[in-house]
């Protein structure tokens, strides 16, 4: 009812005050869309403020997290080359040979000692493995050592460390060395497949062949003993065979005998002297003239027998 009485009114104005009724109402319309067309965009700017702040806290949190990966990949990265570099340093500083061998028997890696003690240049080595018959190995007693019985290549196929192994081999310019080599499998991790092995090796020919004259000098003074002693054996048994056969004759005299040393006492006697004074031959032998014939006839006789071993 009252909005058809308010179009009933406007029907009845003039043209010219409908018109200025209906522009006033679209202003009034224009005005309500601009501002809600400002409050749109103001909440569109201010939602892409938002996305904006949100992405660049994305970002940075990003490029931090990238700054952090990159610093531990740095630090990671140089204590790996510092553990590199002590590596080295150490394995330049051993006497002995190393080789580090992949799970073919490939060579990886050796140090200084290896190629000199070899005979080799480090590039040659590297270009070797297990399965390359110039290592030419050898026997302790120069038979061909069969690849099988490598240290490297039963370590690496019984995955079990080779202690002290005996290994000869032909050097380009010092000729056949005698090694003592060790094998070490390695493994990538607790219960995993072997990843190679490293070999160690030292010169031991100088110190074999000192054993080796050692065995030989022994055994050539053994001989020299059993030769001495079976020549003394002889000696004394033939002295034992002299003495029994002068005893049976001197016992068989009746004449008195008996032999005194320089020391002046009793070295032989015969059965005659023994039944003269009545004693057994074990009782004199070796006793001094005072104890087997008295000090008083030692005393009388004196100067008779000091004469006498004066050689008069």
């Amino acid at each position: 009812g009252l909005v058809g009485a308010a179009r009933d009114e406007r029907s009845r104005l003039p043209p010219r005050l409908l018109l200025h009724d209906l522009e006033r109402r679209i202003d009034g319309f224009e005005s309500t869309l601009r501002e809600q067309g400002r409050s749109a965009e103001q909440r569109m700017a201010n939602l892409f403020n938002a996305t904006l702040v949100v992405a660049a806290l994305l970002l940075a949190g990003i490029v931090a997290g990238l700054l952090r990966t990159e610093q531990r990949r740095g630090r990671a990265q140089g204590q790996l080359a510092h553990s590199d570099a002590l590596q080295r340093i150490t394995l330049s500083a051993l006497t002995e040979g190393v080789l580090v061998c992949d799970r073919q028997g490939r060579v990886l890696d050796c140090n200084p000692a290896a190629a000199e003690i070899l005979g080799l240049p480090t590039e040659v080595i590297l270009q070797r493995g297990t399965d390359d018959h110039a290592w030419r190995l050898l026997r302790p007693d120069g038979g061909l050592l069969p690849v099988q019985d490598w240290p490297l290549h039963r370590a690496l196929s019984l995955q079990q460390a080779q202690r002290d192994q005996i290994v000869g081999i032909d050097t380009p310019h010092r000729g056949l060395r005698l090694l003592s080599v060790n094998a070490e499998p390695l493994q990538v991790g607790p219960g995993l497949d072997i990843g190679g092995a490293v070999v160690s090796f030292a010169d031991v020919t100088e110190s074999h062949r000192q054993a080796l004259e050692l065995v030989e000098h022994r055994d050539h003074l053994e001989q020299q003993v059993r030769a001495r002693t079976q020549a003394l054996e002889a000696a004394l048994l033939a002295q034992s065979e002299a003495e029994s056969f002068a005893r049976v004759v001197t016992d068989n005299q009746p004449t008195l005998l008996a032999y005194w040393d320089v020391d002046l006492r009793l070295r032989f006697v015969n059965q005659a002297y023994l039944e003269r004074i009545g004693r057994q031959r074990d009782e004199v032998l070796g006793q001094p003239m005072a104890a087997v014939l008295g000090p008083a006839f030692v005393d009388r006789e004196r100067a008779i027998i000091e004469r006498v071993l004066q050689g008069e």
